[in-house]
């Protein structure tokens, strides 16, 4: 580049490279700004995941919980449903030996009364 100028076309070549020099400078910047910009934005969603993972994992720890407590209602359910049909089975029996058993109380009760109608003689 000889001088200041370039051969008479009128352009200051040191002009022109500080020009340059000058857009590049700021298009370093904005690209390190956008780096930077980038990587907060990463970092942000890194910290929301990892939120969402911890709510994610609690929601696992609850539904697991609650299906433990699902279970064991449903075996108390199914024990207390036992004993109701032990309880049933039990009073179905007893209805049963009391129905066997009343024309025995009702003949003892007949030979109670004759033998104190007896003694009263």
């Amino acid at each position: 580049f000889g001088g200041a100028e370039d051969g008479g076309s009128g352009v200051d070549m040191g002009r022109v490279v500080a020009r340059v020099e000058e857009r590049l400078h700021e298009a370093e910047s904005d690209v390190k700004e956008a780096e930077s910009a980038r990587e907060t934005a990463v970092d942000e969603a890194e910290e929301g995941l990892r939120g969402w993972d911890q709510r994610l994992s609690t929601l696992r720890q609850a539904a697991t919980a609650a299906k433990q407590r699902a279970i064991q209602a449903e075996a108390r359910y199914e024990a207390a449903t036992g004993k109701e049909k032990e309880r049933a089975q039990l009073d179905e029996r007893l209805r049963r030996e009391n129905e066997r058993l009343n024309p025995l109380k009702n003949e003892l009760e007949r030979l109670e009364g004759a033998a104190a109608a007896a003694r009263e003689r």
